[in-house]
């Protein structure tokens, strides 16, 4: 069913349709239809936005992509995290500031971690103590000269040893 769904998002691209129409469109329950965006979002990444339904018209959490394909979710995420030294966010204010879906940059953040720094923090966005990512706190140290002093948000790092 996710190629079907894939298809027909593809086929409308710059359009978002609430959970229910295209539940109903595809002739699912509404957990099957969740399932379904879940598994599409797996090869696709997928916005999400509040926003009109093009089906219904009531405003709602609409799922669609993109009208360009400039990137990937992956590349997306992590010219987000690297353009952004010294915030850590959590996976769902990530998935909001990028209009992408909370599953597709669940998994973009999972295939980034050995690039990327995730840690148990304070979200420099929505200021919740969650698992954060960022940009690594070497390269962050480097970039900005600076060790945690203070900084809200800043994850605690050892400064580097001093050469002899």
């Amino acid at each position: 069913m996710a190629r079907e769904i894939i298809a027909f998002l593809k086929e409308s691209k710059g359009k978002g349709f609430c959970s229910e129409c295209l539940a109903s469109k595809f002739n699912l329950g509404f957990r099957e239809a969740g399932a379904a965006l879940v598994e599409a979002g797996e090869h696709i990444a997928l916005t999400q936005s509040r926003g009109p339904c093009t089906i219904c018209g009531r405003r709602a959490l609409v799922t669609g992509v993109e009208l360009a394909d400039p990137l990937t979710a992956e590349e997306r995420v992590r010219e987000f995290i690297h353009g952004h030294p010294g915030q850590f966010l959590c996976n769902t204010c990530l998935a909001h500031r990028l209009q992408l879906a909370f599953d597709t940059v669940q998994k973009a953040v999972w295939q980034l971690r050995p690039e990327i720094r995730s840690d148990a923090a304070e979200c420099s966005e929505c200021g919740k103590r969650r698992l954060v990512v960022g940009s690594p706190v070497r390269q962050v140290i480097r970039r900005m000269g600076w060790w945690n002093r203070g900084i809200k948000g800043a994850p605690s790092a050892v400064p580097p040893a001093a050469s002899s």
